[in-house]
């Protein structure tokens, strides 16, 4: 080896090992900034558990046992008045004034004196939503910080390895006699040296996210939850607003703003939001799913229907997506073999989810028939919709937007007695139906107590009876009437025992509000479902106003 060739090997040979050393410096760095992000992500995850179980004991005594309480003194003291003991009346209002004194619930801002009402929305979200939003933000961010420190430390530890390696491949060539070698092994351990310090250069002045320097966004952020909990969603949008303005690259704000401007009907916004927050990196399935919702919403069908598949590409038992897949398909004028196969799918995987769980030690999901019959009430809308039928209001998707024939609404019609169907009989016997049951029920009629037939009660109405005549049926068999108001069911008024009417005839069945516990039925639009052994047979609709 010549004389020159030794030293400029020696040099190469300092330099990398300069290089070592200059990277596992910055790997030791790493290591400290990782450790510390580790004990904050530590400290907000404890700090998010306690405010979360303290918080939660508060405002559940606050609501309930201090408010309760209040409450009762307070008709104590009106009951002690009425009846002239003016003593015992003072000694209630004191016992009252005590517990409005023990509940900031009770205190301005919280409490009306004049309406004797407890805004009891504002109070949570001042007391915890805000707090435990805004920790919330503060855990994710450090556990950010935590992931970004922990992926520099590894990229550090691969670059020292090539470091080391571009070390033996120099000494090598110092050691070697053949020339070829010395050159061949020299290069190699130089471009190895070249590349390996490039890299750890890029990862060395890649910076590290921290959200927690910027207070003011995570502040906006939690405010704009608080907002959205107490429904003030205009306030909301502009609390999501300045969280963007003072961090542009806040994801989270963004799919926080999805929320107030989707109450407030901005869908166009929705759209730009959930697609800027796609761009900032959220990868995930439920943000696909939302926007591909509010693509149909705004009829841009093609945009939907790709965004359902690409969800359910990514995460298979998103029972969910298979009944909306299906319902745009629908809607879109996709021919019916497609729109039932996107159904069947979400069918068969509750059928299969409910039996691993019933298979296993836990209960299944009630999400499973919540999905089942969320699927159903979006089908029984597009029927209504095609057959022109006004009674109920919010259509998604009017008469023009839709591209299938009003034929086509009998056929729909069977896919949602299917889907009522399977919802009941996985919920009350973990299996799909069997046989078709021979039972035949004509509409359900609703009348009121002169036995009138109608579909508009007034308020107040306590009792109804449904009507139907009936064949083919049998005593004994399980006799299930669902009440879904306002497009969401009313588990209180299910209504479950054995059928008795005989085999056929005309079938008068009491329904009492009071069972719901309920002095009346709530005003809003009800459909009610009766179900024979798990199966659909028929349904009614009525309206309290």
């Amino acid at each position: 080896m010549s004389e020159p060739f030794k030293r400029l090997v020696a040099v190469l040979i300092a330099s990398v090992a300069a290089m070592l050393s200059v990277v596992s410096l910055w790997q030791s760095n790493a290591s400290e900034m990782d450790a510390q992000a580790s004990r904050d992500f530590q400290r907000y995850g404890l700090e998010v558990m306690g405010k979360s179980l303290s918080g939660q004991a508060v405002l559940a005594f606050d609501s309930n046992r201090a408010f309760a309480a209040w409450q009762f003194f307070s008709q104590l003291a009106f009951n002690a008045e009425q009846a002239g003991d003016q003593k015992a009346a003072e000694r209630y209002r004191a016992l009252s004034a005590q517990m409005r004194d023990s509940t900031p619930l009770l205190q301005p801002p919280y409490f009306d004196p004049q309406e004797q009402e407890a805004d009891l929305l504002h109070y949570a979200a001042d007391r915890l939503l805000v707090d435990l939003a805004r920790l919330n933000e503060q855990f994710s961010a450090a556990l950010s910080v935590r992931e970004a420190w922990n992926g520099k430390l590894n990229a550090y530890a691969i670059h020292l390895t090539l470091l080391s390696v571009s070390l033996f491949l120099l000494g090598l060539a110092a050691t070697l006699n053949s020339r070829l070698m010395q050159r061949a092994f020299a290069v190699i351990g130089v471009l190895i040296a070249l590349l390996a310090s490039a890299a750890a250069f890029s990862t060395w002045q890649t910076p590290v996210r921290d959200l927690r320097r910027v207070p003011s966004a995570i502040e906006a952020y939690a405010q704009g939850m608080g907002w959205i909990y107490r429904q003030e969603f205009e306030k909301a949008f502009e609390a999501f607003s300045r969280a963007i303005a003072a961090a542009p690259d806040y994801a989270q704000a963004y799919l926080g703003r999805t929320l107030a401007a989707n109450a407030l009907d901005n869908l166009e916004q929705v759209i730009a939001d959930f697609e800027q927050a796609r761009q900032l990196g959220d990868r995930s399935v439920q943000t696909l799913i939302s926007l591909a919702w509010t693509y149909a919403r705004t009829y841009q069908y093609d945009s939907a229907l790709r965004l359902y598949e690409e969800a359910l590409s990514l995460s298979p038992e998103e029972i969910w997506a298979y009944f909306d897949l299906g319902l745009v398909r629908l809607v879109s004028g996709a021919p019916f073999e497609q729109v039932q196969a996107a159904y069947e799918q979400g069918m068969r995987l509750a059928t299969r989810l409910t039996a691993e769980s019933r298979a296993g030690i836990g209960a299944p999901p009630s999400y499973l028939w919540e999905a089942l019959d969320d699927a159903s009430l979006q089908l029984d809308r597009v029927v209504r919709t095609l057959r022109q039928d006004t009674f109920f209001d919010g259509v998604f998707f009017p008469l023009e937007k839709l591209r299938l024939a009003p034929a086509q609404a009998a056929q729909i019609e069977a896919l949602t007695h299917a889907l009522k169907s399977l919802a009941v009989s996985l919920e009350y016997y973990g299996a799909p139906p069997t046989a078709r049951s021979a039972a035949r029920f004509s509409p359900l009629r609703i009348l009121d107590g002169d036995g009138a037939a109608r579909e508009i009660f007034p308020d107040h109405t306590g009792v109804l009876w449904l009507k139907t005549t009936f064949s083919g049926a049998r005593d004994g068999s399980d006799l299930l009437i669902k009440f879904f108001h306002d497009g969401f069911e009313d588990m209180s008024l299910r209504f479950f025992e054995s059928w008795s009417y005989g085999a056929q005839g005309d079938a008068e069945i009491e329904i009492a509000a009071s069972e719901g516990g309920n002095f009346a039925f709530e005003r809003g639009d009800y459909i009610v479902e009766l179900y024979i052994d798990g199966q659909f047979m028929t349904s009614g609709r009525f309206r309290i106003e």
